[in-house]
């Protein structure tokens, strides 16, 4: 967890501790949209067994799209942020030889 103290001194980037909890919040509404969609499908099939299949297929199709968009955008961020990381150890590591060669 990030303490207090790095949040005031923006030290550390709160936004890599967000996207994971952004991603399962995501992933459960996904879920939950899905099988709502599932069950529309099946209470239509004795009425018209071709529109519930059709919903039943369109559902899956979209719960799976929006699966890995999700995915893709919390991978995006995270990537993001770990690339600021890494650039402000490179920073401190080229700072540490600067110090030491004068």
């Amino acid at each position: 967890m990030v303490a207090f103290n790095e949040m005031i001194q923006w030290r550390k980037l709160i936004t890599p501790v967000i996207v994971p909890l952004f991603f399962w919040g995501a992933v459960i509404t996904t879920a939950i949209c899905g099988v709502f969609g599932l069950f529309s499908g099946l209470f239509l099939l004795p009425d018209s067994p071709f529109l519930g299949i059709m919903v039943i297929a369109l559902t899956i199709a979209v719960a799976c799209v929006a699966l890995a968009t999700v995915r893709l955008v919390a991978e995006f961020f995270l990537v993001s942020f770990r690339k600021n990381n890494h650039l402000y150890r490179i920073r401190q590591l080229v700072e540490g030889t600067e110090q030491s060669q004068s």
